[in-house]
């Protein structure tokens, strides 16, 4: 098996636990790069990255960032003096209630509002307007509903016939179109 120090991806986790004077202390590390991070349940902390020259011995320590590496220009002091960033807050609150939100995220509430709205505010509007456009519009309604039962009792061919027929329910005279041209193409023939 080949010695850590020539696999550069090689990981080595050192676990050292803290002291009751909340300290701890690794001892016997191997030269190279380290990344130092306290593990809690209850509070978080930042990450640090910990170089150990191979051969002075010399300590170096700077911030961390995952996906980065270490911080430039944010070289520490040794010991490290390691601060709590805050408590860790697993409980996440529950969304209050927001009729507006819901109405505005969702189109079936704003369709059923606009129905409501048209169901009662009609007929109030059709109270306000001239009685003459106001019989106008029932009886134009009236001709809609007869039209309409029409096809909803199966009367298809009946209720074609009413539909194409007009409003009046009579015959329509026949209509002819005379041509631009008719009078000037007419020759008699012997």
């Amino acid at each position: 098996m080949p010695s850590l120090s020539s696999l550069r991806s090689t990981r080595t986790i050192l676990r050292q636990p803290v002291t009751n004077k909340a300290t701890f202390r690794f001892e016997d590390v191997g030269p190279g790069e380290y990344v130092l991070k306290v593990l809690s349940r209850r509070q978080a902390f930042q990450t640090y990255a910990v170089n150990v020259a191979p051969l002075s011995e010399e300590v170096t320590a700077s911030l961390y960032a995952f996906g980065v590496g270490p911080i430039p220009g944010t070289s520490l002091k040794h010991p490290l003096s390691i601060p709590s960033l805050g408590a860790i807050d697993y409980f996440e609150p529950a969304p209050s209630f927001d009729i507006i939100a819901m109405a505005k995220g969702n189109p079936m509430i704003l369709m059923m509002a606009i129905a409501a709205l048209s169901m009662f505010g009609l007929p109030k509007l059709l109270s306000m307007i001239d009685p003459e456009i106001a019989a106008e519009v029932q009886q134009n309604q009236a001709d809609m509903h007869a039209k309409l039962a029409s096809f909803g009792s199966m009367d298809v061919s009946g209720g074609l016939s009413k539909a194409l027929a007009g409003s009046d329910g009579g015959s329509t005279p026949p209509v002819t179109v005379a041509g631009a041209s008719e009078g000037k193409s007419k020759k008699k023939r012997k």
